[in-house]
């Protein structure tokens, strides 16, 4: 399935009759241009934002672009920057609640004034604030020029990188959410988390499920630096979410050099023809990205 034409919104007739009965009927309820309904669109925002206040964390809302063509470069970067970033990456997506959404949207989600398109937005107690910068494109298709797809990729992932350690913010805005989560968790959870952290990260972390709840408290560190065994707790907790999960907004999908993008959780169309593999070629950190929906109306 071709992404750039998937991705565009301006051939409804088109794009039902690539998509097919079962695309329709697994992926997107009524709707007949592949899209989501405004009002499932509009869900996915609100209850992040629900999520967003029982547990504390900022949200990151992935910001969804009007042009197509955007929308498949941005799918391609935040794939690498997901599932081959490093653990401190990772680690700080566990400090956040995560979801894709247009600037539209989050506008009438949270009632405020925005503007762009942002690469992501993070709201905190219903401000939002956009967090963007250049993304240099993966031009090339050809295997020889996998030196070159590497090194504008370790540049995205930088970029990336960059952003989202100035969304999460240092120190003082850790022990800030570390307080809160305090008031929102059992004393026995606080208490396994402390134990935790003051142990250095040492011997068995507790259950993933517990250290993405008060990710906050074991982020804030001891002394401003977070142990590798936290770190690595950390990471897998985000990476059970945020990875292995479907981000509420987007599709895991499937680059393949010959043949057409398969989507996680959806039928592939039995009708759709594979095409012959010629000299195609996608960079190992691409093959799996984000598909975002790049809906109207």
């Amino acid at each position: 399935m071709n992404r750039r034409t998937l991705l565009s919104s301006a051939l409804p007739v088109g794009l039902g009759l690539l998509l097919g009965p079962t695309w329709l009927r697994e992926a997107f309820g009524e709707r007949k241009d592949g899209c989501p309904s405004t009002a499932e669109r509009a869900s996915w925002l609100k209850s992040a934002l629900t999520a967003s206040k029982a547990s504390g964390k900022p949200l990151l809302v992935f910001t969804t672009p009007a042009a197509g063509d955007l929308a498949w470069e941005r799918g391609n970067a935040f794939g690498a920057w997901l599932n081959h970033g490093s653990e401190d990456t990772l680690a700080r997506f566990a400090e956040v609640e995560v979801v894709a959404g247009s600037t539209a949207g989050l506008i009438g989600a949270i009632g405020k004034p925005l503007k762009g398109d942002p690469l992501f937005w993070l709201v905190t107690e219903g401000e939002a604030q956009g967090f963007d910068a250049p993304l240099n494109k993966v031009v090339s298709q050809k295997r020889g020029d996998v030196s070159e797809q590497d090194a504008i990729i370790d540049t995205q992932l930088a970029t990336l990188d960059r952003l989202l350690k100035d969304a999460v913010g240092g120190q003082k805005a850790r022990d800030h959410r570390a307080s809160a989560a305090r008031t929102r968790l059992s004393t026995t959870d606080v208490a396994t988390l402390t134990t935790y952290q003051k142990a250095g990260g040492a011997g068995t972390p507790p259950a993933l499920s517990l250290v993405d709840r008060g990710a906050a408290i074991l982020a804030a560190g001891l002394g401003g630096t977070v142990p590798q065994s936290i770190v690595k707790a950390l990471a897998d907790a985000a990476r059970a979410r945020v990875v292995k999960q479907r981000i509420p907004g987007t599709l895991w999908g499937q680059a393949n050099a010959c043949g057409s993008d398969t989507f996680e959780g959806v039928e592939p169309d039995p009708d759709e023809q594979m095409v012959d593999c010629g000299m195609g070629f996608v960079p190992e950190r691409s093959q799996r990205f984000l598909h975002f929906y790049t809906c109207q109306g």
